[in-house]
């Protein structure tokens, strides 16, 4: 993969795939995962960089208990944005 969301994408599975997600928080300029081993990741999207409006993220609600490996795909098949 050579896109930037295909390499985090990989490093993240090969490194903790196996991980479960613990709990997702979704904000409109912050997102953060913690996973059941107490890790956490907080990732800033600039709002400056957002189109106009608000969605509803379609997977609301059940991520957590998923293993990361679950999840990645998604990331590599969706540029990094803020998610919709």
């Amino acid at each position: 993969m050579s896109s930037m969301e295909g390499k985090i994408a990989t490093v993240a599975g090969d490194t903790g795939g196996d991980r479960r997600i613990e709990e997702v928080v979704i904000g409109l300029g912050y997102t953060l995962v913690r996973l059941h081993c107490g890790a956490a990741g907080l990732a800033y999207t600039p709002r400056e960089e957002l189109e106009r409006g608000c969605e509803v993220f379609g997977d609301a609600g059940s991520l957590a208990g998923r293993e990361l490996r679950e999840v990645l795909p998604g990331l590599a098949a969706t540029p990094l944005s803020p998610l919709a």
